[in-house]
């Protein structure tokens, strides 16, 4: 009994410090997205073509590498990759801090990308054997709550840096916080209880072949297919018009002040879904009706959305953006937290690097690629186009839902 107990404690503590870890690591990630965008527009005076030069050298590692990188974490030993790949992402956070123009800015901004690919893939890994599957949605719910903070306190603290300090010196409190996440990462991940050799024999032929996940797809436990789709249509949907509502209030007159608010309405909608989740008493089929609730709502307020940016009047439609941002945030953030724990409990172990990181490639194609088309429609159909496109398309993704509401998914969620 004591032995149990014994085990029962231990691994409370190795699911604390590993969501102490984790939360660090997001943490100085939206320190470092903040900086990476703000340097060469405040510093360097870059025009928008640069701009893109600098989001691409941070995305285009995770979407061109990600599902190779995946096979790598799949077949080879996680600790070790993600050790690698948290000291490397501390490294260069430090290195970018002193580089001396764009160019050599751009080059250490594309490597720490690099460094983020293996450190996200692995850490897919170690979730799963680090956090027991009767934990995981309180867990993700814990750790969105953590990252949500994180997302609305990262701007305030850099710019408040930013008035003692040089802006680039503040990569240095990054790199300082992703330091911390990489001490202590040796002593939570010795508190795994399997072997680098358990989990190879776990593996399968499947496994030994370098095929990114995308060619295994069909093969995966259906619940895991519809929520990796799912996923990656509601992140398409978002890059319909979420990159342009700046512009769209612009066009209507309001300030930087009014799209702050909206955007901190997201945030606390997120971080009101992450606490709802994380005091519900967690039952039966939870996760699939945290992604099916999620979805609902998401999906609901787009139609509302397309609505008022319609029909409203310009001089009242601020405090309903607000609103409806909030309720936007709330929706997606019940999904995020279900697809994540579905994605743990539904995915064979020896495919998770992979199918995680090829689902994260996916999402992130479609957020590159789906504001060019949003920027589409607004040439063609004018300003309130991607709002009414995307819930025309909602609206068909809440059918496609309601169908698949009356068929459970299969595995155990």
């Amino acid at each position: 009994m004591n032995e149990m107990e014994d085990a029962g404690a231990d691994q409370g503590i190795c699911k604390k410090s590993w969501l102490v870890v984790q939360a660090l690591s997001g943490a100085s990630q939206w320190l470092d997205i903040f900086l990476i965008f703000s340097i060469p527009s405040f510093l360097w005076h870059a025009p928008p073509a640069d701009i893109a030069l600098v989001a691409a050298a941070f995305a285009i590692p995770s979407l061109v590498l990600g599902p190779f990188v995946g096979f790598l974490t799949d077949r080879g030993d996680s600790k070790i990759i993600m050790l690698y790949g948290a000291t490397a992402r501390t490294a260069l956070t430090i290195c970018i801090a002193f580089a001396p123009s764009l160019y050599p800015f751009l080059a250490l901004v594309f490597a720490k990308g690099l460094a983020n690919t293996f450190y996200w893939a692995s850490s897919s890994v170690m979730t799963r054997r680090l956090v027991p599957a009767h934990a995981r949605t309180r867990y993700y719910a814990n750790l969105s709550a953590l990252d949500q903070a994180s997302k609305i306190a990262a701007p305030l603290f850099a710019g408040g840096l930013t008035q003692l300090l040089a802006m680039p010196m503040v990569f240095l409190f990054s790199g300082a916080i992703m330091a911390a996440a990489t001490g202590l990462l040796p002593a939570v991940l010795l508190r795994d209880p399997e072997t680098c050799k358990a989990l190879e024999e776990a593996g399968s032929s499947e496994a030994d072949r370098p095929t990114p996940a995308f060619g295994l797809m069909t093969r995966l436990p259906r619940g895991l297919l519809l929520g990796a789709l799912a996923s990656v249509a509601v992140s398409a949907l978002l890059a319909v018009y979420d990159p342009h509502l700046a512009a769209y209030l612009s066009f209507l007159g309001f300030s930087g002040e009014t799209y702050s608010w909206i955007m901190s309405s997201t945030a606390l909608g997120a971080a009101t879904a992450a606490i709802l989740v994380r005091r519900v008493v967690i039952g039966r089929n939870s996760v699939a009706n945290l992604m099916r609730g999620g979805l609902l709502v998401y999906s609901c307020v787009l139609v509302v959305t397309a609505f008022v940016v319609s029909y409203v009047p310009q001089k009242s439609i601020e405090p309903f953006l607000m609103a409806l941002w909030f309720v936007n945030g709330f929706g997606y953030e019940l999904f995020a937290i279900g697809a994540g724990v579905n994605l743990q409990n539904l995915c064979p172990r020896q495919l998770l690097g992979r199918v995680s990181t090829s689902i994260r490639s996916a999402q992130l194609a479609a957020v590159l690629s789906f504001p060019i088309f949003g920027a589409w429609l607004i040439a063609v159909y004018g300003r309130t186009a991607p709002f009414v496109f995307s819930a025309g398309a909602a609206v068909l993704l809440m059918l496609a839902g309601a169908a698949l509401w009356l068929r459970p998914v299969s595995g155990k969620v």
